[in-house]
């Protein structure tokens, strides 16, 4: 849609629901990125309040990888006191990730010369973020997601991705499945988590409770999960006539730096030039490739001439090349990626307000489903 196009607001809602029905289906994505998630979740703020609801009672899908993991899980965390509402609001996040980021992403000089920063084992202990998916998490489980949540990870010893859900066995406590999904090599040891069986004749083992060892989910390529989404969504409604042409996916970035790695820097270049490199090169073209699939496997929904309404939403901003490292941060760095986010949601109010058009209809359908 372009943006410098004068809108009439009363007749795109009226447009916006009729699309929208009881068999409309949407997900919302994640990215992985460490601190950059930062951005995600103020832009996210920004859908949440142009919606009117909850982003958890809005959708019908959360997902999330590593840092984008925690984010789906913490906005589909139910209340302590009241079951039925969210204990986070998407706007709260951005001072949460602040204090993660200057709680997890610190590490003192002594640990950094007993790891070689990180060459010779892990950069940061897991100690500290254990503690703080503690303090968010406490002991609600996965199963009990406000909705449906999915984490991605990847399994080492099954040597298989694995996606951690609310919905199907085996369960998890949700702070288990928030490291899991965030336990990047290099940067933290691997997750040894536990499951919670429900029943000693359910299909995990017999009930019994088995040990799963998991590193970060951007491993997979999922760093953008939103194809993953796409697809989970579209195998639980199977039972709906054309299911794949009634999702809406709204995928939410951490970011993307306009770097180049010029060849006579890595012609021949081994390890020690290509660990610094790789890693945040594969989260980068991974969310590349997952957005032209994206793109070609959600069309555009026709609503007048010329105008159309996007099936596939991707909500990206493009940040420096000094922002890109995951946990590189400083007051300034932070405050840098926080402005950059709220320019973004300002660039891109209009589409803003469709999507919150979008899910505010899609609530409707969902509240009434539930009475």
């Amino acid at each position: 849609m372009n943006n410098d196009q004068p809108i009439d607001l009363a007749q795109q809602n009226k447009q916006v629901s009729t699309l929208i029905d009881e068999d409309t289906k949407i997900v919302i994505s994640f990215d992985g990125g460490g601190i950059k998630g930062l951005m995600s979740v103020i832009i996210a703020a920004a859908i949440e309040k142009a919606a009117g609801v909850p982003l958890s009672k809005a959708c019908d899908l959360l997902i999330g990888t590593s840092i984008g993991g925690i984010t789906a899980l913490l906005l589909a965390t139910p209340d302590e006191e009241d079951a039925n509402i969210p204990k986070f609001k998407a706007s709260s996040l951005a001072h949460y990730y602040r204090d993660f980021a200057k709680t997890v992403f610190s590490v003192p000089l002594s640990r950094a010369v007993k790891t070689l920063w990180g060459y010779d084992k892990s950069k940061y202990t897991s100690q500290k973020i254990k503690k703080v998916m503690e303090e968010h998490f406490k002991e609600t489980l996965l199963s009990q997601a406000l909705t449906r949540a999915v984490v991605v990870g990847a399994e080492i010893e099954r040597y298989s991705p694995m996606l951690l859900k609310s919905y199907e066995e085996p369960d998890f406590f949700m702070k288990d499945a928030a490291f899991a999904t965030s336990a990047a090599p290099t940067f933290f040891p691997v997750a040894k988590i536990k499951s919670i069986s429900h029943d000693k004749n359910s299909s995990l083992a017999e009930g019994k409770n088995e040990d799963y060892y998991l590193i970060d989910g951007k491993i997979t390529g999922a760093n953008n999960p939103a194809l993953v989404g796409y697809v989970e969504i579209c195998n639980i409604f199977n039972n709906i006539k054309d299911i794949k042409d009634k999702v809406i996916v709204i995928s939410i970035g951490t970011g993307k730096a306009h770097r180049t790695i010029h060849y006579d820097e890595v012609a021949e270049a081994g390890i020690l030039t290509w660990i610094p490199l790789v890693f945040p090169l594969i989260g980068e073209l991974a969310n590349d490739i997952t957005d032209y699939q994206m793109d070609l496997l959600l069309k555009d929904i026709p609503i007048t001439t010329p105008e159309t309404l996007r099936r596939y939403w991707r909500l990206q901003p493009s940040i420096p090349e000094d922002l890109l490292m995951i946990d590189n941060f400083s007051e300034k760095k932070l405050t840098d990626l926080a402005n950059i986010a709220k320019n973004y949601v300002l660039e891109h109010k209009r589409e803003i307000r469709t999507i919150g058009m979008l899910l505010s209809h899609r609530a409707q359908y969902l509240n009434k489903s539930k009475k």
